[in-house]
C-alpha cells in the first residue's frame, strides 16, 4: 500500500540520515586507517579471518559504520524515489536505483555501482554471508567511500530541483 508524502517529514528524514552517512562515513575512514596504511589488504584479510576477539573488534570497528551509513544511504535514495513518486512505496532498493537513473537523479554508471555494492558489499555485512570474500568486501568499502563525492553531487542537484535539498544547511 502506498501513501502520499509529507514533504516536510521526508526533508527532515533525509537530514537525519545525511547526517548519520557523514558522521559513520568518519568513523569509517578513521577504522580503515587502523588497520594500516590505505587500508592494507593483507592486515585486513588476517583480521577478517581472525578468531582472536582484539581482531574481531578491528572487523567490526570497519563493518559497523560500512553498514550503517550504506543503509542510511539507501533510505536516503528511497526517499528520493518517493518524491519522484509522490507517494511512500515499498520498492526494493534495485527499482529504486532504477527510478532514480530513469529520472535522472544519479548516472547510470552510479546506478551500477550502487546495485553491485549492495549486493557485494552492504548485503554480505548485513546479512552476515558466510563464505564472505575479505578481499573483495575490502574492495567493495573502499569504493563505497569513493563513489560518494559524485553520488552526493548528482543527488543533491537532482533534489533542489523538487524543493528539497540533501546537503546540510549552514
Amino acid at each position: 500500500m502506498s501513501k502520499p508524502i509529507d514533504r516536510a517529514r521526508i526533508q527532515e528524514e533525509i537530514d537525519a540520515y545525511f547526517d548519520e552517512i557523514l558522521q559513520e562515513l568518519r568513523n569509517l575512514e578513521w577504522a580503515m586507517a587502523e588497520i594500516g596504511d590505505d587500508f592494507d589488504e593483507a592486515e585486513w584479510i588476517a583480521c577478517f579471518e581472525s578468531g582472536e576477539p582484539a581482531e574481531q573488534a578491528r572487523r567490526s570497528q570497519v563493518l559497523w559504520p560500512f553498514s550503517n551509513a550504506f543503509n542510511c544511504l539507501n533510505e536516503v535514495l528511497r526517499r528520493a524515489s518517493w518524491i519522484k513518486q509522490g507517494q511512500e512505496t515499498t520498492e526494493d532498493m534495485k527499482a529504486v536505483l532504477t527510478t532514480l537513473r530513469q529520472d535522472g537523479g544519479i548516472r547510470s554508471s552510479t546506478e551500477k555501482t550502487l546495485k553491485r555494492l549492495n549486493r557485494d558489499g552492504r548485503n554480505a555485512v548485513t546479512h552476515g554471508y558466510p563464505g564472505t570474500d575479505p578481499a573483495a568486501l575490502r574492495l567493495a568499502i573502499l569504493d563505497f567511500v569513493g563513489v560518494q563525492p559524485a553520488l552526493r553531487g548528482e543527488l543533491d542537484a537532482w533534489l533542489v530541483k523538487r524543493g528539497y535539498r540533501l546537503m546540510p544547511q549552514p
